[in-house]
């Protein structure tokens, strides 16, 4: 799918990563069933949780002369609260073939490491490992490797900082190849005066200087901390400007509850439609 920066995944945007992932738009309530509309595809997915309100089993359907076929399977298996194992399937000869799992290690219930392996019929063959540190509760960095030639080489270096109130600070990224740092991105994040996320400025470097190169802005509903909309902008070097990209915009029920987001990129002068997602 393109343009895939949810809601629902907008919070890894300060907390970083959440194995034991809950679709909720609050406490109290679960998403149960999501559709996609996509140029003139449709799709829908379903969800159904564990008693303690963890997601277990994510279904993907796309839709067919009015009718829904099965795509793709997503199961999280737990201990505890804790997700141990995320497994994806994909349905062909009337089966559900396994394609990648996500095997997950905690320490003092943080999380310290995710194997991930896609498959070839039945073999599992490695593919990424990611190592995360802390300091105290707080991600400090983490560091993603490639599986090549039967050896881990690392690829990307993430380091994260935060302000004095636990809110993130900055987000540093460096990309390796066969070992060799080969680029890197560093992210600033800004604040309005009531504490709530106002804006991401990414910033490339290209030689020994740090360009700016995307922009992230949310716009807040009145009197609420609810998105209203997401602009997404990339600087043009030529004109020393950002210029528009992609618009998500937001809408809830009375019950503060996300029922639709609808996404847009920037052509010329217009914004055009892409996608929307329906939420039930």
């Amino acid at each position: 799918m393109k343009y895939i920066i949810s809601s629902l995944l907008l919070v890894t945007l300060v907390s970083f990563f959440i194995p034991n992932l809950v679709l909720s738009t609050n406490d109290n309530h679960l998403i149960t069933e999501l559709k996609v509309f996509e140029n003139d595809s449709t799709f829908r997915y379903l969800y159904l949780y564990d008693d303690a309100g963890n997601i277990v089993i994510e279904s993907k359907f796309f839709q067919q002369d009015n009718i829904w076929i099965r795509k793709s399977l997503t199961e999280w298996i737990y201990d505890g609260n804790k997700c141990i194992t995320q497994r994806e399937r994909t349905w062909g000869s009337s089966i559900w073939n396994v394609t990648y799992t996500i095997d997950y290690k905690y320490a003092y219930d943080l999380l310290i490491s995710e194997i991930h392996n896609s498959y070839s019929g039945t073999n599992a063959v490695p593919t990424k490992k990611i190592e995360f540190q802390y300091n105290g509760n707080l991600l400090g960095f983490k560091k993603e490797y490639s599986w090549q030639n039967g050896t881990w080489h690392l690829s990307i270096i993430t380091d994260f900082s935060y302000l004095t109130d636990g809110k993130s600070d900055s987000i540093s990224i460096s990309a390796y190849q066969s070992d060799i740092l080969k680029s890197q991105m560093f992210s600033t994040f800004h604040y309005n005066s009531d504490g709530v996320l106002d804006s991401e400025i990414q910033k490339q470097k290209i030689g020994t200087a740090w360009i700016n190169s995307d922009l992230t802005k949310w716009y807040y509903n009145s009197n609420s901390n609810q998105i209203q909309t997401q602009k997404n902008k990339k600087w043009n070097s030529d004109t020393s400007l950002w210029e528009n990209v992609q618009r998500i915009d937001y809408q809830y029920n009375d019950n503060s509850q996300i029922v639709s987001e609808a996404y847009q990129h920037w052509k010329t002068m217009f914004w055009e439609n892409d996608i929307r997602y329906d939420y039930s």
